[in-house]
């Protein structure tokens, strides 16, 4: 379990990165070629906010896998924030949210005493 919910981290990072540097730039665009400015600049650091979020709960999911959880947690919490401004943080949040109840399961069980 934990080596799943480290696969799906990575490649949930992989594409919230890649977005988020894309609205960054688009912000930029935006904010330069508009006439009145907009938030999706600021939405997009703190998308790579929640990607670096994840990032450091992926690092922790195959060793502490409830710190993981803690940091999956703090990154959907961060990108429910930013919806209102960009909306597929709902998506990524949800699936943060996912990622944390498997970092929940997948935690270490305790080993039954030996007989004898």
């Amino acid at each position: 379990m934990r080596t799943a919910t480290f696969i799906l981290s990575l490649v949930l990072v992989a594409v919230m990165t890649l977005q988020s540097c894309a609205i960054y730039v688009g912000g930029g665009l935006v904010d330069a070629l508009g006439d009145e400015p907009s938030n999706l600049g600021a939405s997009g650091v703190l998308g790579l906010v929640v990607a670096f979020l994840a990032i450091i709960g992926m690092a922790f999911t195959l060793g502490l896998p409830r710190v993981a959880m803690i940091f999956y947690v703090l990154a959907a919490l961060v990108a429910f924030s930013i919806a209102a401004d960009y909306p597929d943080m709902n998506i990524h949040g949800v699936a943060l949210i996912i990622l944390a109840v498997m970092a929940f399961f997948s935690r270490r069980k305790p080993k039954p005493a030996a007989a004898g």
